[in-house]
């Protein structure tokens, strides 16, 4: 489930230290967007202006080298784009890049990169 709040979050997002099975939080300029499992997710509802429901997310973890290249994003992407796969959102940290589809694409999204990476050479960037 991906829920998106206004600007004003709700401090329990921040502040419960529960276990989730899947939970990613970002916050930007004029809103925020809570990405969760949905068995986890009643409780952030009511606060949400906006509710995407049946969404897979799928994250690539990046060798460090990877991050100091250029394209690493851009290819992943790229490669999903070329196949079809639309990405709904996009989430990312330092070595993690999350991709959130619907989940009628998840099976398609993984499989398409994963041929892709099986090529060494697709990974090198720059």
């Amino acid at each position: 489930v991906v829920l998106t709040f206004s600007k004003n979050v709700p401090l329990n997002i921040l502040n419960n230290s529960k276990e989730y099975r899947f939970f990613s939080f970002v916050n930007g300029r004029n809103e925020s967007m809570l990405a969760i499992s949905h068995e986890d997710a009643a409780q952030f509802e009511d606060d949400a202006t906006k509710k995407q429901t049946s969404m897979a997310a799928l994250t690539v973890t990046l060798e460090n080298e990877s991050l100091d290249s250029v394209g690493a994003y851009a290819f992943i992407q790229t490669t999903l784009a070329v196949a079809g796969v639309p990405v709904a959102e996009v989430l990312s940290v330092h070595d993690d890049l999350t991709l959130l589809v619907k989940d009628e694409n998840i099976d398609r999204a993984f499989q398409t990169l994963r041929n892709a990476l099986k090529n060494p050479d697709c990974l090198k960037f720059g």
